[in-house]
């Protein structure tokens, strides 16, 4: 092998190196931008879920349609109100129109209104084995702990998969004590997260690279520098072998 050919495999094996440590530089990269993306994703996703917890969703319900202009009175009107189950189906009904809920009835009514729904329920379970009782008698002796223990006991016979404790939030439904400023705000915020999780979804960082990713940025970096640098020698030698 004469010197000008060792040169040119030498000059080519210093390419080949090259390609290979910007390649792994570019797969390290967005490895750790990827990894970067998604730790901040599940922390806007842990925010979010924090600070729904902190309002019940009846209160969330509230904020949304007061910030749309769609239930503009207190929320203390908007829950009493909405106590009443034709009510919360005329609710229903509306929020279905603009799109705003699309599932069930059903489902709205658990999702915002869960003691009502539940405590139909358990209602219904208690005449069907005890006879026709007052419904204001019936709440009366959800004050006594067997009655309830026994009413949990039918619900799990019926599907339910919740524990007691879950059970009793079921029926006693109890908010936190917060003013209308204080839901408007904490209902702010979770639309401000929301966005930025928004943000963090669209980020081009968001997917983790694949097989076929990994095999076209090979091949793009690889045509820079052996493909396309070949094409440019052949059309300079081209062009110098006219000239001559």
């Amino acid at each position: 092998m004469n010197i000008r050919t060792k040169k040119i495999v030498a000059r080519e094996f210093i390419y080949l190196i090259g390609a290979t440590i910007i390649l792994l530089i570019l797969f390290l990269g967005y490895l750790f931008l990827h990894n970067r993306n998604q730790t901040a994703h599940s922390e806007l996703e842990k925010r979010i879920e924090t600070t729904k917890d902190s309002l019940s969703q009846t209160q969330l319900l509230w904020a949304e349609l007061y910030e749309k202009n769609i239930y503009t009175d207190s929320y203390s009107d908007f829950k009493s109100k909405y106590n009443d189950v034709e009510n919360q189906k005329f609710l229903y009904q509306q929020l279905q129109n603009i799109d705003i809920y699309t599932n069930s009835l059903s489902d709205f009514r658990l999702k915002y209104f869960k003691s009502d729904l539940a405590n139909e329920d358990i209602y219904a379970l208690y005449k069907d084995e005890n006879g026709w009782i007052p419904i204001e008698a019936f709440e009366e002796l959800l004050t006594n702990p067997e009655v309830v223990e026994r009413l949990y006991e039918r619900f799990v016979e019926t599907g339910y998969s919740g524990t007691y404790s879950d059970f009793q939030k079921l029926i006693f439904v109890t908010e936190n004590p917060v003013s209308e400023s204080e839901i408007k705000r904490e209902y702010e915020k979770i639309q401000k997260l929301k966005e930025e999780l928004n943000e963090n979804n669209n980020s081009p960082f968001s997917k983790s690279i694949g097989r076929d990713q990994f095999l076209m940025l090979t091949i793009f970096i690889c045509s820079i520098l052996f493909l396309f640098r070949y094409i440019f020698y052949g059309v300079t030698w081209s062009i110098k072998q006219i000239r001559e």
